[in-house]
């Protein structure tokens, strides 16, 4: 059994990034990780015209096709889904916010979003929750809410971005969501969260296996 990288959570210049997604792969492929997904918020823009096939041809690493849902009151990063399913999602609720949230959902509403990707086959990982004072993190209610209602994969306990403006708060809040993710059964992944070539993989999440294809199947079950 062999071991691989990913990073699940990156940001390339169609949203809020400075790089192209193009840009981003070639970091991926100088840092050695075998899988990359770009997670753009509220838009499937810079991916639309690509395929992991293609992606693995050129870099060596294979694309999980992807977009982070950003709204005022919580981030999610959704993977694997129908670019079309983006964009009747974000037509239908009016998400506006490619570089900052400016869309407030209701919490049943946000549960019947994520349960419209999970029936198209997505997987989905809150991005950052828990913390304190910040509005577009889900708070821990919430996040055991969806857990228990089986509307997530888990929840990031690592994110790269918030360890460079967090400082001294980041390990308090990684002690934290770590606890809470142990005692709720909860799924920790650990993401760059990257907006800079320099920046990818600054976290990444570990899989055992011969194929990162299959790695989406795999967070889907829990592996």
């Amino acid at each position: 059994m062999e071991r691989y990288t990913a990073d699940l959570h990156t940001h390339t210049s169609f949203s809020d990034g400075a790089n192209t997604p193009d840009e981003m792969f070639k970091s991926a492929q100088k840092v050695g990780l075998s899988v990359l997904a770009i997670t753009d918020h509220n838009t499937v823009a810079g991916i639309r015209n690509l395929n992991s096939a293609m992606v693995w041809e050129k870099y060596n690493v294979h694309l999980i096709p992807g977009f982070e849902l950003s709204l005022a009151n919580g981030h999610f990063v959704i993977l694997g889904m129908p670019y079309s399913s983006v964009d009747i999602i974000v037509e239908k609720y009016a998400i506006r916010g490619l570089s900052r949230s400016l869309t407030y959902l209701p919490k049943q509403t946000i549960k019947d979003i994520l349960r419209y990707f999970l029936d198209h086959g997505s997987a989905v990982i809150v991005t950052h929750p828990c913390i304190p004072f910040v509005g577009i993190s889900v708070d821990w209610r919430f996040l055991i809410e969806l857990n228990n209602e089986k509307l997530i994969h888990g929840a990031e306990a690592e994110n790269y971005q918030f360890v460079k403006r967090a400082g001294r708060l980041y390990p308090f809040w990684q002690k934290s969501v770590s606890w809470l993710y142990k005692r709720e059964g909860i799924k920790a992944f650990s993401n760059s969260d990257a907006h800079r070539i320099e920046d990818v993989a600054g976290r990444r999440n570990v899989f055992w296996g011969t194929d990162p294809a299959m790695t989406l199947e795999k967070i889907k079950s829990g592996e």
